[in-house]
Formats: C-alpha cells, structure tokens, sequence
C-alpha cells in the first residue's frame, strides 16, 4: 500500500472519517520522487534507527523502515495513529508512539538504541507552529543525532539558514547555529501536497556539532542576551539590553565596547562570536 498514492490517502481518510487539522500542520506528500529524494538525504544504513515525528499517513516512514534497523514515529493525533497502523501494517520494524514530542523524553523511546549503540537518526516535516520548538529539543537534547532531515516552511528555513547582516538573520539562526550545521537541499512545491498548503517547502539537513559552535561561561545568558537583543530588531542593541537585562548602562557600554561593538549597533549585525565574547561582559556584570 503506497502511503503517496492519492487514491490510497483518499480512501484511508474516508475510512477513518478523518478531516485534516491545520493547526498539526497536517499535509500529506503524494509524490514518490521527493519521498524518496528525502530519505536519501538521511544517508541511512541498515543497522541506524530513525525517530520521525510527525509520520501523517506514513509516506516517509514505509521508505525509512526499507532502509533503516528500526523506525520510532511519534504522532500526536490519535486519528492518524488509526491510518498509520493500516498503512505500516506490512512493516515489522516500526513503533508507532501516539505521544506529543514535546512532552515525551527522547531517550526513553531510544533507550535500545542507546543501550545498543546503534546511530540515531532524525527526520520530520515540521509543522509551522512548533518547528522551533521541536527543533531545538532535538538540538538541545543529550541524545547524540548522527544526522537531522528536516522539511519546513521556506519561509522558515530561510530565517533558520540566514547570514549576518540580512533581515532573516534571528535568534533562531543563532540557537540553531550555536548547535548545528545547516545545510539547504532543495525546495518542495505545495502542489505534491495533500490538501495543498499556501506555501512551498524547504528540506534541510541539519548535523549536529560534537561541541557548540562558541565557548560561552554561561550558556543560559547567552541565550537570554540573544533573545534580549531581538525583542525589537528596530532598537540599537544597548537600549535592548539595557531595558531586557537590566543592565546597568554605563557597564553594558563598556561590555559592548569590550566585544568590540559600537552602542548603536543592531542585533542582525551581530555575529554569533560576537554575541559570545558580549554574553560573557554581561555575565561578569551580572555576577
């Protein structure tokens, strides 16, 4: 049973009487080539395991399950966890978990794995709303990924792949930066969707960093100065900091003037280096 195949979708979604929900971001891929173009750029062997979230009606789960040791698909609604049993029911190296990713501890559903020491893999078509969230989970996460595939909005991947000194550059570029490399692989059109979605996607590859990308004396101010500096990307950096932080004027002068900052510069003008040697001024200050 093709899980891309729209007859199939057709039917299994009046079986089961099931209405597409937008706010799960749930959209289903009906072209076979890019399922496949996808997997491939997970690089997977036979002896890996693979944590998809967000399986929908199972297209890229049947393709990861031909290649990969073992497949954990962590779905949310319990409505296409019905679907999904039908479609992978061929497959005896799948786990369905009907969980929310967020609420769920990662190395308990690789515990096998880990205990095995088999290579983890991630993919996931990432829902608008929470593509953030999930993603820095993954990132932030003590389970080592070997390789991270992700398929987002494109809009959202190119803030998430940003440079320095352009208006997409944020303090998600920094976070995930700070974390991993990102590399772009190719577009997806909206058409090979299932209902069709305003937007067209991006699939990316993410590989985490073995050690994060700048040494920081504390990660949690790091990141608090980098969210700080953001809040309002029209205000110079030194009044962000001053009103988010806190921070005495005169010290968080001289800590951007130690970073070798000027005061009236701007959080996309910022390299992530520089929010590192500017983090750890403020964090002497705050001491």
């Amino acid at each position: 049973m093709k899980a891309t195949n729209k007859n199939t979708i057709s039917e299994i979604t009046n079986k089961y009487d099931f209405r597409f929900k937008k706010d799960l971001g749930q959209n289903f891929l009906t072209d076979e080539n890019i399922v496949l173009k996808i997997v491939d750029s997970l690089e997977l062997t036979d002896d890996e395991v693979v944590l998809e979230v967000g399986p929908g009606m199972g297209s890229l789960t049947q393709k990861l399950a031909e290649r990969a040791y073992k497949v954990y698909a962590v779905e949310i609604d319990t409505r296409a966890v019905n679907m999904l049993e039908e479609t992978l029911s061929e497959y005896n190296n799948i786990e369905i978990i009907n969980k929310d990713i967020l609420k769920t501890d990662l190395r308990e559903i690789l515990e096998d794995a880990i205990k095995e020491n088999r290579k983890i893999k991630f993919i996931s078509n990432l829902p608008y709303y929470i593509t953030s969230p999930i993603l820095m989970k993954v990132l932030e996460d003590k389970v080592m990924f070997e390789n991270i595939v992700v398929m987002l909005q494109k809009e959202v991947a190119t803030r998430l792949n940003a440079k320095v000194n352009t208006k997409d550059y944020s303090s998600f570029t920094i976070a995930v930066d700070y974390y991993a490399e990102v590399e772009r692989l190719f577009n997806v059109p909206k058409t090979v969707f299932v209902p069709m979605p305003k937007v067209d996607s991006t699939v990316l590859r993410v590989v985490p960093r073995k050690e994060s990308k700048v040494d920081v004396d504390n990660q949690d101010m790091f990141f608090k100065v980098v969210k700080a500096a953001f809040m309002n990307r029209r205000k110079m950096v030194f009044n962000s900091l001053a009103n988010g932080l806190a921070v005495n004027k005169d010290l968080l002068k001289n800590a951007l003037l130690n970073s070798g900052l000027d005061e009236k510069v701007r959080a996309e003008n910022i390299t992530i280096e520089q929010f590192a040697k500017l983090s750890n001024e403020i964090n002497n200050i705050k001491k």
